[in-house]
């Protein structure tokens, strides 16, 4: 039996979940980071394709994309380059994994709920002095 997915870290961080429950943090301290910006179109894609890839990169919550995520990307811009152009005549398996796809980076309403994007507080620079 699975449970919840789990989420991403960098959304946890931007949800202000590591503060509320450090040892969270400390759970996932050798998990791989990718940091790197999602950077450009693969040129492998269809002109349509790319036009979808910009959309979805442009729509999508800030900090949410990275080049990790570039696969999904590619196969999200895919199945929506299907969905504009056959619609409802879309086969449901690619219906339901496009739904899912646009979820998992926060393109639905319900999702993106669950994104909010703090500001990284700012250290005190004499809080280290302070301690001595």
């Amino acid at each position: 039996m699975m449970g919840r997915p789990r989420k991403p870290t960098n959304v946890l961080e931007m949800t202000g979940a590591f503060s509320k429950n450090p040892s969270r943090r400390e759970a996932r301290s050798s998990e791989p980071s990718q940091p790197e910006e999602l950077g450009s179109v693969p040129e492998r894609l269809s002109n349509k394709q790319k036009e979808a890839w910009n959309e979805i990169a442009s729509n999508c919550p800030y900090g949410v994309l990275t080049k990790a995520d570039r696969h999904s990307l590619e196969m999200t811009a895919v199945l929506l380059t299907e969905f504009w152009e056959i619609g409802v005549k879309m086969k449901g398996t690619h219906l339901s994994l496009l739904n899912t796809l646009l979820a998992k980076m926060g393109m639905n309403p319900s999702d993106r709920s669950r994104v909010t994007v703090r500001e990284p507080k700012k250290e005190n620079p004499f809080s280290k002095h302070a301690r001595r």
